[in-house]
This record gives structure tokens, sequence and C-alpha cells, in this order.
């Protein structure tokens, strides 16, 4: 089950089942709803200071930092699967 948390506005926003991490680099995954039912994805980011000093996000990678985004996609993939394996057993 995934938390929310408000946001401006009235808005709210889906927090992620589990993160990884390596250093700027970050894979998320997130529980979704659609019309077939629970469904997970994953969301990649790389967060990097601006040149005016703020943090700024983006999902664009270079050419040295693909095997890590590699990595921490395969460790989403794996917790994925382990999500997929216990929701049967949940159900019983």
């Amino acid at each position: 089950m995934s938390a929310e948390t408000p946001q401006a506005q009235g808005e709210t926003k889906t927090q992620p089942l589990a993160t990884f991490r390596h250093r700027t680099i970050s894979a998320s995954v997130f529980e979704n709803q659609g019309q077939k039912g629970r469904y997970l994805s994953v969301s990649v980011q790389k967060r990097y200071k601006a040149d005016k000093g703020d943090w700024q996000t983006t999902n664009s990678f270079q050419r040295d930092e693909l095997p890590v985004l590699q990595e921490l996609v395969r460790q989403a993939y794996a917790f994925i699967l382990e999500e997929e394996n216990k929701a049967p057993a949940q159900g019983e």
C-alpha cells in the first residue's frame, strides 16, 4: 500500500514503495491501479545542482551513468518480482 502526502492546492503525491539510489541517481517503484487491477511501475531520475545553486531533476543520463542506472533498474525489477510473488499469498 502506498502512502499519500498532501500537496499544494489539494493535490496528493503518491510515495514510492521502494527507492534504489546511488549518489544522485534513483529508481523508484510505485503502486498504481488500472482497469486490470494493481500494477507496479518504475520511475528513474537524476538530481543535479543548477547554475543558480538550486536542485533540479532530470530523466536524461550520460553514457557513464548508464551502468549505474542499469543496476538500479535491476534492483527495482527484483523488488517488483518479490512483490508480485507475495500478492497471491496475501489473498488466501
